[in-house]
């Protein structure tokens, strides 16, 4: 488990981990330079949990971006792209 206090962008050292996320409103950046098969999850005790992507695309959370209290969401890289699925209680 990583505590995450403040924003942040995803990097190797989250692969496989779960964030969980202290502080209002945290943004959690995605963008190209994650390995291939990246996964991690997140789970917030704060509001306000934003996820912005960077020279990525989104699917699987129908435009939604955000996380409120007590929730959760998991992120997967598909292998060899810049396409990231985003799932979960988004808002």
């Amino acid at each position: 488990q990583i505590l995450i206090s403040s924003s942040i962008t995803l990097n190797s050292t989250h692969n496989n981990k779960i964030l969980i996320v202290t502080s209002d409103n945290v943004t959690i950046t995605v963008n190209n330079t994650l390995p291939n098969d990246f996964e991690c999850s997140i789970f917030t005790l704060a509001n306000n949990t934003m996820f912005i992507g960077s020279n990525i695309s989104f699917f699987g959370n129908s435009g939604l971006m955000e996380l409120e209290i007590y929730r959760s969401a998991t992120i997967v890289k598909i292998n060899n792209t810049n396409d990231v699925i985003l799932r979960g209680e988004l808002s």
